[in-house]
């Protein structure tokens, strides 16, 4: 009896449970509404960084929270109907920025990403394309010096 597996979301994540399950033996059936790539992962324009394991709610948050209140920020919409007419959700995503919680949290992910890129190589061996893997940091740019005034606001 072959044993099956069916894998929503065509990402990296998705694509990368895949090929596991396959390794295994296990015939996989990957689905996502669009083209392999083109949702989260595409955002992410293939990216493997660190610095993404820092998670939204640490106590860098407090100062900024009234202006997620009703702000379309794509890290963090927060209306002021779902704040008042559900504080607990609210509640707790502030109690766990208090930094034990929040060093706790980066710990953890850290713990999970620290063999990404070697990951990464290996699968992008197997495919034939490691030599689209380059390991040379990133460069941030801004059309306009509002645009980068407005980042730097942000951390």
């Amino acid at each position: 009896m072959t044993r099956t597996a069916l894998v929503l979301g065509a990402g990296m994540v998705g694509v990368s449970c895949a090929l596991a399950l396959q390794k295994r033996g296990i015939a996989v059936t990957l689905i996502d509404r669009k083209e392999p790539g083109r949702e989260t992962s595409y955002g992410n324009a293939g990216v493997l960084a660190s610095s993404s394991i820092v998670p939204l709610n640490t106590p860098s948050l407090f100062p900024k929270i009234a202006g997620y209140l009703g702000n379309r920020h794509p890290a963090l919409n927060l209306s002021w109907t779902r704040a008042f007419t559900r504080p607990g959700w609210l509640l707790r995503f502030l109690w766990e920025a208090r930094p034990s919680q929040a060093a706790a949290r980066i710990a953890a992910l850290q713990a999970l990403t620290a063999s990404t890129v070697e990951r990464h190589r290996a699968l992008m061996n197997e495919a034939g394309v490691a030599h689209r893997l380059r390991e040379t940091g990133t460069l941030k740019l801004w059309r306009t010096e509002a645009g980068h005034e407005a980042a730097r606001a942000e951390h």
